[in-house]
């Protein structure tokens, strides 16, 4: 695993973030079943919010949100969106 995401403090951190956040996908905004198998796509996650990747504390429970696993794994490490590619003329 990733530096900042494993151990017993990592553990701790994520039994405080599924105790005390709602099951709610701060991504897309449905709500997320906790009793899902934790591989399913629609399980929940920890998601931080400035990816590690960015300097991002990975204990810090205000850069910490619920998320869906496939909303999380969508987003990745970047954190900023997506941009449309420059084109050499205006499409219609």
């Amino acid at each position: 695993m990733p530096a900042g995401r494993d151990g017993r403090r990592w553990r701790q951190t994520v039994a405080i973030a599924r105790r005390e956040f709602p099951p709610v996908c701060w991504l897309c905004g449905l709500p997320i079943d906790m009793s899902l198998h934790h591989n399913d796509p629609m399980s929940w996650t920890v998601e931080h919010k400035l990816s590690l990747a960015e300097g991002g504390d990975p204990y810090d429970l205000n850069n910490l949100a619920p998320a869906h696993r496939r909303c999380n794994s969508k987003k990745g490490a970047n954190n900023r969106p997506v941009e449309r590619p420059k084109t050499s003329r205006r499409w219609k």
